[in-house]
């Protein structure tokens, strides 16, 4: 497999593969990672173009992952809707850094955890190298937990923050928890994290950066 940049023909896989990962009725905690919520060809046409999103390829499309950047995660809906966060820091200590957000990852289920965790750390490396100061990302809690990239986060030294609760006309009551990973967190992670599986991630990921 190989990790490389998302091109705008690879737009219909990434959305079958979203379909394919949907939470299912009546699923209450999941470790394999999924979605409740829909995206339109046009929503992923446009982080495809502007903002950061790699694909995870074999013969197709395997996995896929989103972020955004300083300026296209402070015009999200998202950030318009910071000040409904529940937590112990306040918004305002963030409004003035530079911010990252992962937004998706998807992989298709049978990929190696570590390309999943490469593609990943492919993404949050090309945030933190384009002046990232804190990295924000979200786990919903809330109709289904889901704590697939939680142990990821957590490796990169990220903290909860808070909550915010949403009510979303196709899904109804949603609770997602707000997580944040420091500069500081991740260059720890990058530079002591001396396990084998740590330097390989490591090592796919600058590949992908480099042939980019």
């Amino acid at each position: 497999m190989k990790i490389r940049r998302a091109r705008t023909g690879d737009i219909d896989t990434m959305l079958q593969l979203k379909s394919e990962l949907r939470f299912q009725a009546g699923e209450q905690r999941s470790a394999r990672g999924g979605f409740l919520l829909g995206s339109s060809a046009e929503d992923y046409e446009g982080k495809v173009r502007d903002g950061i999103a790699w694909v995870l390829e074999e013969d197709t499309v395997e996995g896929f992952a989103i972020a955004l950047p300083d300026d296209l995660f402070k015009a999200s809906a998202l950030w318009r809707r910071r000040h409904q966060v529940h937590g112990k820091i306040p918004v305002a200590h963030f409004e003035a850094l530079t911010l990252g957000y992962f937004d998706q990852l998807a992989v298709r289920p049978g990929a190696s955890r570590r390309y999943s965790a490469a593609l990943a750390l492919t993404a949050m490396m090309e945030l933190m190298e384009g002046g990232t100061e804190v990295m924000i990302t979200t786990t919903v809690v809330e109709p289904v937990v889901n704590f697939a990239a939680v142990p990821f986060v957590q490796r990169m030294g990220g903290q909860s923050v808070g909550r915010l609760a949403e009510t979303d006309p196709h899904v109804g009551a949603l609770v997602s928890e707000i997580w944040v990973v420091t500069r500081t967190g991740y260059s720890e992670w990058m530079q002591h994290s001396r396990s084998l599986g740590a330097r390989w991630i490591r090592r796919l990921a600058g590949d992908a950066l480099t042939a980019s």
